[in-house]
């Protein structure tokens, strides 16, 4: 196979793109913004989405486009006109310039947000859309202008976490990656509110599953890439302590903020009945997938 992948150098385009490397079966083509050092045996490729020479030739040839790129949801809300054309401007390109040369394959990463700012109860595959933010609001257009590609599989992803590849600053934005590097800089984790909101976390494993399934047998579709069960922020940093005692010896504080008045948002479940259906396997331990980001995040900060 012969893949190129966009967002290479994020978090979850670095895990993809050693994982493809690990495969020893596939040609990988990183693209991104500028020019970078990729490891021995990927190819890099500069993308303009403005420019459709640029992006015609990165996906001549290859059998599959792995779509990661996007803006952040903070420099969404910043920059709701730059979201609309990177996010969405973007994919339409992409995808384009994919169905133009005849690529087989088109994998999109998309969010659950789509399903609301605070979508609650059980959230099936074909559930209704209500993007509520300007990050929301371009992956839902970036979803339809992926399936303009006859063969475009949309991934709504949840709150994914696990260790980067390159520990950059934005490697520690996520939620459980930035409870990890608070545990080893601090020994401390805080959070802002009292973590009685729910989320839904999936450790890095069960993505790179779901996106290999994209690029090789999924059939085109929209798939929720969720685990099986939510919890709180509560929650999740009681378990990064945890694991940070068990498997460190270290020791983690956690500090919460203020209850708020405001009633606690209700529990919520993503069905992924249709990957399962599919043949993926989900499931990977978030403990082994959280200690991989505290060792990550040991080396990053110089600990031993």
């Amino acid at each position: 196979m012969r893949v190129l992948v966009t967002g290479a150098s994020g978090l979850i385009g670095g895990r993809v793109v050693d994982a493809l490397r690990a495969s020893g079966t596939t040609e990988i083509r990183a693209a991104s913004r500028d020019v970078r050092r990729w490891p021995e045996g990927v190819a890099g490729v500069v993308l303009n989405w403005r420019n459709a020479v640029s992006l015609t030739d990165a996906c001549d040839g290859v059998t599959a486009v792995i779509n990661l790129a996007g803006m952040p949801e903070s420099a969404c809300a910043v920059d709701p006109t730059g979201a609309l054309m990177a996010n969405a401007g973007g994919t339409l390109a992409l995808a384009e310039a994919a169905r133009s040369v005849g690529v087989p394959r088109f994998v999109q990463l998309s969010t659950v947000k789509v399903y609301g700012s605070s979508p609650a109860g059980m959230i099936v595959d074909d559930a209704p859309v209500q993007p509520r933010s300007h990050y929301a609001i371009t992956h839902r257009a970036a979803e339809d202008y992926a399936a303009r590609h006859p063969h475009a599989v949309i991934l709504r992803l949840s709150n994914g976490f696990g260790a980067p590849v390159a520990t950059t600053s934005s490697a520690w934005s996520v939620i459980v990656n930035e409870f990890c590097h608070q545990a080893v800089a601090g020994q401390r984790i805080v959070l802002k509110s009292d973590g009685r909101s729910w989320r839904n976390f999936v450790p890095m494993p069960d993505i790179l599953a779901a996106i290999r399934a994209g690029i090789m047998t999924l059939p085109a579709g929209t798939y929720n890439l969720a685990s099986a069960h939510s919890e709180t922020l509560r929650a999740m940093a009681e378990r990064v302590a945890q694991v940070s005692a068990a498997r460190f010896g270290t020791k983690v504080e956690i500090s919460y903020g203020a209850p708020t008045a405001a009633v606690a948002e209700a529990a919520v479940e993503f069905r992924t009945d249709r990957l399962i259906a599919c043949g993926v396997r989900l499931g990977a331990s978030a403990e082994d997938e959280i200690e991989s980001t505290l060792r990550a995040a040991r080396a990053a900060l110089g600990h031993s």
